[in-house]
C-alpha cells in the first residue's frame, strides 16, 4: 500500500507531490480544449458553437450529478487514508462504483428521450437546436462508463495517488483528439462524420477512460481493488458517502444549474452572444482548470490531515494553496485584460470580426473574475475536505439566488418571468455584458464568504 500523505514531511513536499500531477492533468485538459476550439472555430459555423457551448455546460451538469457521490467518497477515502484503513477505503470505493453505474444508466435513459425538450428549455432553436440534439444522441451511450471514470479517479485522488488520473487523462486526450480530428476531416482511415465526429471523439475518449479505471482496479493499484461483494449496497457506507456527498454535490449542482440557467438567458440574446460566451468560457478554462487542480489538492490534503488530527498542518496547507492560487490567477487576469482582442482572434476565423469584438468585451470582464477563483474554488475545496459541505452549499445558494439572478433579471434582460407566480419583471435589457457583470458579482460573493468561513473556524466541528 502506498504511504499516506501524512507520512511525507514538511509543508511543501506534500503539496508538490499532490499538486504537480493535478496541474499536469489540467494542462492536458487545456490542450484538449484548445484542439476542440480550433476545430470548432475553423470547420464549423456559429450555430455549431452555440450548440457546443450548451452541451459543454451539460457535461458540467453530469459532473455535478456525479459529485453527489464523488465528493463524499473522495473525502471519506482521504480520511481513511489518513487513518490507514484499507478495508474501509475499498468498501467506499466499490460502493461508489455501484452508484456510478446507477447514475450513468439513469442519464442514458433520460437523454434517450428528453434531448430536444431539454435543449428547447435552454433556449436553443433552429440549427443550433438540431446540432445540439444530434451531438447528444451520439454522446449519451458512454454515460455509464463516464461516471465510472470520474468517480473512480476521484477515489484515487482522495488516496493521494494523482498519477493514475494523469496517466488515464493522457490516454483519453490522445484518443479524443485523434478520433475527433479524423472524423471531422475524414483523414486517413476515419469516416467523414462532420459535426457528429466531434461528439464521437468525446465519446471514444471517455470510453477509454472508464475502461482504463476498471482495468486498473481489476489488477489492483496500491491496495485498491474491484471487489464485487463490496459493491452490494451497504447502508452504513452509503450513509457516510451521502452525508458528505449530498451537500457537497448539491454545492456543485447549484453552481452548474446556475450556469445552465445563465446560459439559457445568454441564448435569448441570440447566436452571436451565445457563441461569444462559449469562446470566453473556453478561454477562461486557462484559469478554471488550474484552480480546479488546486481545489482537488486542497480537498485531498485537508481531508487526510484532518483524519490524522493534524490541525495546525491543515491550516498552513490551506493558506499556502490559497496563496498559490492568487499567484497564478492575478497575472493571468492581467494578461486577459491586456490581450482581450488577440486571444479570441487566434481561436476564430478572420471573417468572424463581429464575434471577435463581442468576445473581446467579455474577456475584459473575465479578467476581474479570475482572482475570485482562489476563494470560490481553492478555499471551497479546503472546506469540503473538512466535511463542511453544508456551508459550501449555503454559500452557493447565496451567490446564485441573491446575487446572480437579480442582476441578470434587472440589468441584462428586457423582461423576466418569475416561475409559478406568473409575474413579469421589466429589466434594462443591457444584454450579454450585463450578464457577465452578474457572473463577476456572484464569484466574488462566493469567494469572500468562503474566506470568511475558513477564518471563522467553524469547519473544525464537523464529523463524518
Amino acid at each position: 500500500m502506498q504511504r499516506s500523505l501524512i507520512d511525507i514531511p514538511g509543508l511543501w513536499r506534500p503539496i508538490v507531490f499532490v499538486l504537480v500531477p493535478l496541474l499536469l492533468e489540467q494542462a492536458v485538459v487545456l490542450f484538449l480544449y484548445a484542439s476542440d476550439q480550433f476545430l470548432l472555430g475553423h470547420y464549423f459555423e456559429t450555430h455549431h458553437l452555440a450548440a457546443y457551448g450548451t452541451v459543454s455546460y451539460l457535461v458540467l451538469l453530469f459532473y455535478g450529478i456525479a459529485s453527489l457521490v464523488l465528493i463524499g467518497s473522495a473525502v471519506m477515502v482521504a480520511r481513511f487514508s489518513g487513518a490507514k484503513d484499507l478495508v474501509q477505503i475499498n468498501r467506499v470505493l466499490n460502493q461508489s462504483l455501484f452508484l456510478a453505474v446507477l447514475i450513468g444508466t439513469g442519464l442514458l435513459l433520460y437523454w434517450s428521450y428528453q434531448s430536444e425538450p431539454t435543449f428547447r428549455w435552454l433556449g436553443l432553436k433552429g440549427e443550433a437546436l438540431r446540432s445540439a440534439v444530434e451531438y447528444m444522441q451520439t454522446l449519451r451511450w458512454i454515460f455509464p462508463v463516464y461516471m465510472i471514470y470520474i468517480i473512480g479517479v476521484a477515489n484515487f485522488h482522495g488516496s493521494g495517488n494523482m498519477i493514475v488520473g494523469l496517466t488515464i487523462m493522457c490516454v483519453m486526450t490522445v484518443t479524443h483528439i485523434a478520433v475527433a480530428w479524423g472524423c471531422v476531416t475524414g483523414l486517413g482511415i476515419f469516416p467523414s462524420l462532420g459535426w457528429r465526429g466531434m461528439a464521437f471523439g468525446v465519446a471514444c475518449g471517455y470510453a477509454v477512460g472508464g475502461v482504463s479505471i476498471l482495468f486498473a482496479l481489476v489488477r489492483g493499484v496500491m491496495g485498491r481493488r474491484l471487489i464485487f461483494r463490496d459493491m452490494i449496497p451497504r447502508w452504513s457506507v452509503l450513509r457516510g458517502i451521502m452525508k458528505v456527498g449530498l451537500p457537497g454535490g448539491c454545492t456543485v449542482l447549484v453552481a452548474v444549474f446556475s450556469e445552465l440557467w445563465f446560459l439559457s438567458q445568454v441564448n435569448r440574446f441570440g447566436e452571436l452572444s451565445a457563441a461569444a460566451h462559449e469562446v470566453c468560457f473556453r478561454v477562461q478554462s486557462m484559469a478554471f482548470n488550474p484552480a480546479h487542480a488546486m481545489y482537488l489538492a486542497s480537498m485531498t490534503l485537508i481531508g487526510q490531515y484532518l483524519g490524522a488530527g493534524m490541525i495546525a498542518r491543515l491550516k498552513k496547507t490551506a493558506w499556502t494553496v490559497y496563496v498559490l492560487g492568487l499567484v497564478y490567477l492575478v497575472p493571468l487576469a492581467v494578461m486577459f485584460f491586456l490581450f482581450s482582442a488577440e486571444i479570441p482572434g487566434v481561436l476564430l476565423k478572420s471573417s468572424q470580426e463581429e464575434l471577435v469584438g463581442q468576445a473581446s468585451s467579455l474577456m475584459k470582464i473575465s479578467a476581474f473574475i479570475l482572482p475570485a477563483f482562489a476563494g470560490s474554488m481553492v478555499l471551497n475545496g479546503a472546506l469540503q475536505g473538512t466535511g463542511d459541505t453544508r456551508t459550501t452549499f449555503l454559500i452557493s445558494l447565496i451567490g446564485f439566488f441573491a446575487v446572480r439572478v437579480p442582476i441578470v433579471c434587472l440589468l441584462a434582460n428586457v423582461t423576466s418571468q418569475i416561475p409559478l407566480l406568473g409575474v413579469t419583471i421589466p429589466g434594462l435589457g443591457l444584454g450579454i455584458t450585463a450578464a457577465w457583470i452578474a457572473l463577476l458579482a456572484d464569484y466574488w460573493t462566493r469567494s469572500l464568504l468562503c474566506l470568511a468561513r475558513f477564518l471563522n473556524g467553524g469547519w473544525a466541528k464537523n464529523r463524518i
